[in-house]
């Protein structure tokens, strides 16, 4: 580049070789290792020219190829993700709550066991004679089926008790949002365990030297998952006051249920490389079913620079069939912690409205309605777990039903229970429908349960 350089001002411009070469040093060469350099460094391939055609050319053929070759279907692409090998444990100067705990076989031993059958006379997640231990991990819960990063909370008879006000159909928005307040402040208060600390020398009343802890990271903030993600961030308001929250607007797709990214607005340390790789992030979402949402978030992060085990995924409630499996193959360092795990995961599809006539209140009043009953609903044969009974848990899908003494109500009921409405997954899909995976049990859609909005 130079010997061109100075033959082109020599011979076409009459300059001679000092005068270019010092021009050279003092400007063409710093701004060349300060702009271009570095690009370089990071580039797949250089290519001589911005006229080079035919490499362009071949390099644009190999991108489109690459991208035509790639699934837009998340759910079953992720599933084929081959499991990572964790590598031993380092000795680090972090604080841990499961430090002291002895080997795996110990903790399988020590810690609580959770069942994987839920029936009426149980709790949602551990039996009664196991409820008042520590929390556990996945390691520990073999008989649980779940993988080795997620860390549930310890079932005492407080959480079972805020669980059974979630899983209630009839429970009011006001104590349905009270007990989603009260299950995200415990699983926030389990999550922040997980923090690296170090000591710290203070001083106490009376004049005496103190040796505590105090967080040890450079940046911490949360990203929710909208929206449902959202109902975990005042509970984590109330744990750090100033922390910086983002969020990722995803969506899943009407007629297959694949989600979709939207939006993305991260914080500012986040979107920077240098701070993101010290930055630790809280990734929120109320539940996790197929994991979907939740495997494309992570990917958000890791392609931003966040160290895959700094990150820690709060949820409310898990299915133990779902995506927890599929997260823990694809990303083995990013820990799950959990506050209650349903048994069962279907694919369903159901309508946006069951009535495209008649007065607009009976529309509205047979829409609200239906919500609940299993009959307005297409359920996949294929995606059914053992022992599932469509009218006794599909109604779990929808928002409370409202009440009152109205007749119409009544009225639409009995329509909606007609089996010739029932919709069949042989014809093709209804118009004013939509594909959802929904966990049973289950709470129901959280998002709209918590601001009292009614689901769709």
């Amino acid at each position: 580049m130079l010997a061109r350089r100075i033959k082109r001002d020599i011979v076409e411009r009459g300059r001679s070789v000092n005068s270019v070469l010092d021009q050279y040093l003092r400007f063409v060469k710093p701004a060349f290792d300060t702009f271009v350099s570095a690009t370089a460094r990071h580039a797949d391939m250089i290519v001589p020219g911005s006229h080079n055609e035919v490499a362009i050319e071949v390099i644009s053929q190999h991108m489109e190829k690459q991208l035509r070759n790639r699934s837009r279907k998340l759910r079953a692409e992720f599933y084929k993700t081959p499991a990572t090998q964790l590598p031993a444990p380092a000795a680090t100067s972090t604080m841990s709550p499961y430090d002291g705990l002895g080997s795996a076989h110990e903790r399988r031993t020590s810690l609580t066991h959770m069942k994987p059958t839920l029936n009426r006379n149980e709790s949602f997640g551990l039996s009664a004679p196991h409820m008042a231990r520590g929390p556990s991990t996945a390691s520990a819960t073999g008989e649980a089926g779940l993988p080795p990063n997620v860390i549930m909370l310890a079932q005492t008879p407080q959480l079972q008790s805020l669980l059974t006000l979630l899983h209630d159909r009839s429970t009011s928005t006001s104590e349905f949002t009270f007990a989603c307040k009260r299950v995200g402040t415990l699983v926030v208060e389990l999550a922040t365990t997980l923090l690296p600390y170090r000591e710290k020398e203070i001083t106490i009343h009376g004049g005496r030297k103190h040796i505590g802890h105090e967080l040890n990271v450079s940046s911490l903030c949360s990203v929710s998952i909208l929206r449902s993600g959202a109902v975990l961030e005042p509970s984590l308001r109330r744990a750090f006051p100033a922390m910086s929250l983002g969020s990722l607007l995803i969506q899943s797709n009407e007629e297959d249920g694949e989600p979709h990214l939207y939006d993305v607005s991260l914080p500012s340390f986040i979107r920077r490389r240098e701070t993101a790789e010290k930055s630790w992030v809280f990734l929120l979402d109320a539940q996790i079913g197929t994991g979907a949402a939740a495997f494309m978030a992570i990917r958000v992060l890791l392609d931003h620079s966040v160290p895959e085990d700094q990150i820690v995924f709060l949820t409310l409630l898990a299915s133990s069939q779902g995506g927890v499996h599929a997260l823990n193959r694809a990303f083995p360092r990013v820990r799950i912690v959990v506050a209650g795990v349903d048994p069962g995961l279907q694919k369903l599809r159901i309508p946006w409205q069951t009535s495209a006539t008649g007065s607009s209140s009976a529309g509205r009043y047979e829409r609200n309605e239906s919500k609940g009953y299993a009959d307005n609903a297409a359920v996949d044969e294929d995606d059914l777990s053992p022992g599932f009974n469509r009218r006794e848990n599909l109604h779990l899908l929808g928002s409370p039903p409202l009440s009152g003494g109205d007749g119409r109500f009544a009225a639409a009921n009995t329509e909606s229970r007609q089996p010739q409405r029932q919709p069949s997954l042989t014809q093709s899909p209804a118009k004013g429908s939509r594909v959802v995976f929904a966990i049973t049990p289950g709470c129901g859609s959280i998002g709209d349960r918590f601001w009292g909005t009614g689901s769709r």
